[in-house]
C-alpha cells in the first residue's frame, strides 16, 4: 500500500462545442448506432461518446459488482449499482456514468431527475480503466467526484493490478496482496486480488 499525502487537481484538456448541452437534451441522443450501443456524458455541457467496454474490462467491471454484491450489499449496508449516470452538478451541467457506485442505507430516498438520473451522490464510486484511459484523466475525474460530495472513489487498473482509493484528504495505492476498506462500510475488508480474480 502507497501514500500520497494530497490529491492533486482536475486536468481540463477536452474538445469543446459551442453549444451547451442539459442532461435533459440526452433524452434525444440515440442508445445504438450501427457501430453498437452507446453512451454519453456531458463535461460542463460537452457531449463525452464513451467507447464501448472491451471484453476484459467488461470482466473487471462484473468482478466489481460481483464484489459489492457480497460484501456490501449482501451485508446490509447499502445499495451498489452498475453504470448508472450521475449528475454531478449543473448549470452547466455535469453527468458522468462510472463503472459503479455504492449508496449507504441512510442515503434513502434518493434524489433522482426527471431522467432518472441520480443526483444523490453516492458514497463510494468505482471506475475501472479502459484502455483509451490514462491514470492521470481518471485521477482528474476523482477529484470531480470527491468534490461533488462522494466520499470514496476507487480506481482500478488491470495493467498493474491495484486499487487508487481516493478521499478528501488522502490518496492510497492498494497493490494486489493488500485489502481494501472504506470507512463508512463497516466490515468490508476485501483482498484486491479479490477483483482482478
Amino acid at each position: 500500500m502507497t501514500r500520497a499525502d494530497r490529491t492533486p487537481e482536475p486536468i481540463r484538456a477536452r474538445p469543446r462545442s459551442s453549444r451547451l448541452l442539459t442532461v435533459e437534451d440526452l433524452a434525444v441522443f440515440p442508445d445504438d448506432l450501427p457501430s453498437g450501443p452507446v453512451r454519453y456524458e456531458l463535461d460542463d455541457g460537452h457531449i463525452q461518446i464513451l467507447h464501448p467496454h472491451l471484453f476484459e474490462h467488461g470482466r473487471w467491471h462484473a468482478n466489481v459488482l460481483a464484489v459489492i454484491g457480497i460484501h456490501a450489499e449482501g451485508m446490509g449496508l447499502g445499495k451498489g449499482r452498475g453504470t448508472v449516470g450521475i449528475i454531478l452538478r449543473r448549470n452547466p451541467d455535469r453527468l458522468v456514468a462510472p463503472d459503479a457506485c455504492f449508496l449507504t442505507e441512510d442515503q434513502f430516498p434518493l434524489k433522482k431527475s426527471a431522467d432518472d438520473y441520480l443526483e444523490t451522490m453516492p458514497k463510494l464510486v468505482v471506475e475501472v480503466r479502459g484502455y483509451h484511459e490514462t491514470m492521470e484523466e481518471l485521477r482528474s475525474k476523482a477529484v470531480e467526484y470527491l468534490a461533488a460530495g462522494v466520499d470514496l472513489v476507487w480506481v482500478l487498473d488491470d495493467t498493474e493490478f491495484t486499487i487508487t482509493a481516493y478521499s478528501a484528504s488522502l490518496t492510497v495505492i492498494f497493490a494486489a496482496a493488500d485489502t481494501v476498506t472504506a470507512p463508512f462500510l463497516p466490515g468490508f475488508a476485501v483482498p484486491v486480488a479479490d477483483f482482478f480474480a
